[in-house]
């Protein structure tokens, strides 16, 4: 056994105590910061004003002058790039009380990941972390994140909506708030609709399963092409989160999900303790969503396989499985285009991958004790309140829904309904990132035409090749 420096609750141990961890551990956690920093040194980072070279190298954050003079330095925060959340933030921690003031790294989301997985080579770590609710296990798994066991409570947490909530514990522990919660539907064009006859449900009660969105974008689909004399216009339209190939768990994983029963293998998509997909992937029910996917798009020919929003905002196509940011795009991009918004469709139960972005506390920062008491703050109902004014999404807390009128009316209710009753945190494991990679790229594989269940049984042990070092860590 050797003595390793904090790295949060490693073994059980609280933060700030040393863990007790085997060498052959210590090994693994090497290997896994090394393969993020060499991926990563060739990005550079927006710091406020400066700049610096690389995702995190030592010394290269800028301090003012009025900084510098101040016998506690400022806390160092690892802040996605994006704007409005940039000003909520910044206006968040003005009005927090004491004399902490909190320096902003701004990152962007392509380089979030490699960022935080790199901290453990920097000699001064940054306090704060903006992360992405699914790769909170692996933070942890690599000590990087202190628990706030001790900053939130019980009772303080059961105010969290389910997704955000789910999101934000592994193993037991809370790792920090959500500042949003995201949500998902299925958007029409409401004057081909009517063109058409059809009328979308208006809750989640009624809402249309897979087998009937097929038919009625094939139905749409034949009618418009032939009023418009062109092929290029689709019956539906998935995934806007962003590449197929990259980003694939949020939309197709949610309908991959809802052809299981709860307990089953296809609606978990992984194990309970989050390292065996085998059995998972490529349960018989996950195999038949593949298959009804690719028919979409290959015979069918109802859903083109890019994934741009422009299909839905030049009016290409009917139905737009997207995120409730989307709504914002819509707005900007095309004004009056006549819109509304129908749950998102199942198989035989329904289940929407929604989460968002969290803030959580370094524990290998000197300042990991001040930062959680500034991320007490920042969670509480009124401070959250703050941080969806601009981005178009639900506030994270039951007790500030109503802050919000607009997401309680249509066309967005649908979306703060489906949260509430459908939301789901997307599968929990150590190693997010190389599932969801292998995962995406198998959907990617299979909707331009490779075999189903090959292209299934394949992922799911490379997944779980490389689950498996992070097994090792968790010990």
């Amino acid at each position: 056994m050797i003595d390793v420096a904090p790295l949060g609750r490693v073994n059980g141990n609280a933060p700030g105590q040393p863990a007790q961890v085997p060498l052959e551990r210590t090994l693994d956690h090497f290997r896994l910061v090394m393969e993020a920093s060499l991926m990563s040194f060739t990005r550079c980072d927006v710091i406020k004003g400066s700049l610096a070279t690389g995702l995190a190298l030592p010394g290269l954050w800028r301090v003012s002058d009025a900084d510098a003079s101040q016998e506690q330095p400022p806390l160092t925060q690892v802040m996605l790039d994006l704007p409005g959340w940039i000003e909520d933030m910044e206006a968040i921690w003005d009005a927090a009380p004491g004399d902490s003031t909190v320096e902003m790294r701004i990152v962007p989301f392509a380089d979030l990941d490699r960022t935080i997985r790199a901290i453990p080579d920097d000699p001064a770590p940054p306090a704060l972390l903006c992360l992405d609710g699914p790769n909170i296990p692996t933070y942890a798994t690599l000590g990087i994140l202190r628990s706030l066991d001790d900053v939130f409570a019980e009772s303080d947490r059961a105010d969290f909506l389910p997704g955000p909530i789910a999101s934000s514990v592994w193993n037991g522990s809370f790792y920090g708030p959500a500042l949003t919660e995201s949500s998902q539907g299925l958007y029409f064009n409401q004057e081909v609709l009517d063109r058409h006859g059809i009328t979308p449900p208006a809750s989640l009660e009624e809402a249309w399963t897979w087998l009937q969105v097929r038919d009625i974008a094939l139905e749409v689909q034949a009618k418009e092409r032939e009023r418009l004399g062109s092929d290029q216009f689709w019956g539906i339209s998935i995934s806007a989160v962003g590449d197929i190939r990259t980003e694939a768990m949020y939309e197709f994983g949610s309908i991959v999900r809802s052809n299981g029963d709860d307990g089953s293998p296809a609606r978990a998509l992984i194990s309970e303790d989050g390292y065996t997909t085998e059995g998972y992937v490529n349960a018989p029910e996950a195999v038949e969503v593949y298959e009804f996917l690719q028919a979409l798009h290959q015979e069918d020919g109802a859903a083109p396989l890019s994934e741009s929003s422009d299909f839905f905002i030049n009016s290409q196509c009917a139905l737009w499985v997207a995120s409730m940011y989307h709504h914002t795009i819509i707005a900007a991009d095309a004004p009056d285009l006549s819109w509304g918004v129908t749950p998102f469709p199942y198989f035989r139960n329904p289940i929407v991958h929604t989460g968002s972005y969290h803030v959580g506390v370094c524990a290998l920062s000197d300042q990991a004790d001040q930062a959680a008491e500034l991320v007490r703050f920042l969670g509480q109902p009124d401070q959250l309140a703050r941080t969806n004014r601009t981005v178009g999404q639900i506030p994270p807390r039951t007790s500030i829904l109503d802050t919000m009128p607009e997401i309680n009316v249509e066309p967005l209710k649908i979306f703060t309904d489906t949260a509430l009753q459908w939301g789901a945190a997307r599968p929990q494991t150590a190693g997010y990132s190389e599932y969801l990679s292998v995962f995406s790229t198998m959907i990617a594989d299979i909707l331009e035409g490779a075999p189903a269940r090959e292209a299934a049984d394949l992922a799911a042990i490379e997944i779980d090749r490389q689950l498996a070092r992070y097994r090792n860590l968790a010990g």
